[in-house]
């Protein structure tokens, strides 16, 4: 089976800083929902769109490699996603998202994969 590229996963920063981070997606926890909510690199501008459109308080993007961990590829809208089915407790990099314009602006890293 070949290597899944870097998945991303969207957080608040607060909560991501506190430790024992025990999110899955805007609003619901890993333990509601057995599984943490990720996107490939080409998803992510998408689901700040949709999802994260109204949210003030600061975000962060977390990088995750996704060599070791245990991900499902599911089907959710016409397109696949990548699901972590452990809670995640570290990152390769946490990038720091901004709002211009009243709209989430995606890391240099990301720029060009959307």
């Amino acid at each position: 089976m070949p290597l899944l590229p870097d998945l991303f996963h969207i957080a608040v920063e607060a909560e991501w800083a506190a430790g024992d981070y025990r999110g899955s997606t805007r609003g619901a926890s890993y333990d509601q929902i057995g599984f943490v909510h990720c996107s490939f690199a080409w998803q992510v501008a998408g689901v700040l769109d949709a999802f994260y459109r109204d949210v003030e308080e600061p975000l962060v993007l977390l990088r995750l490699a996704s060599e070791g961990l245990p991900v499902r590829v599911a089907p959710v809208g016409g397109t696949h996603f990548p699901h972590v089915l452990v809670p995640l407790t570290s990152a390769l990099e946490v990038l720091a998202l901004h709002r211009d314009g009243g709209r989430w602006q995606l890391p240099t890293l990301l720029a060009d994969q959307n």
